[in-house]
């Protein structure tokens, strides 16, 4: 089943954006659940955010509600 995650960053968090960044892009290639994803932009294509669709079983589905990140 296809889920969609739509996360918000938190203000001015660019840098830790891109300070993991690349073991963030190591994470989905290895696990092969994220089918589709990118960036969510300001108006000054800034990056504040991330739209994206994973697959996996309802079974075993488990994500954190409500987490500050």
């Amino acid at each position: 089943m296809l889920y969609c995650l739509m996360c918000q960053d938190k203000e001015n968090a660019i840098e830790t954006r891109m300070q993991n960044r690349e073991d963030h892009l190591k994470y989905v290639a290895e696990t092969n659940v994220v089918k589709y994803a990118g960036p969510l932009l300001s108006e000054e294509d800034t990056m504040i955010g991330s739209l994206i669709v994973i697959a996996v079983s309802y079974t075993h589905l488990t994500l954190p509600t409500n987490r500050e990140v």
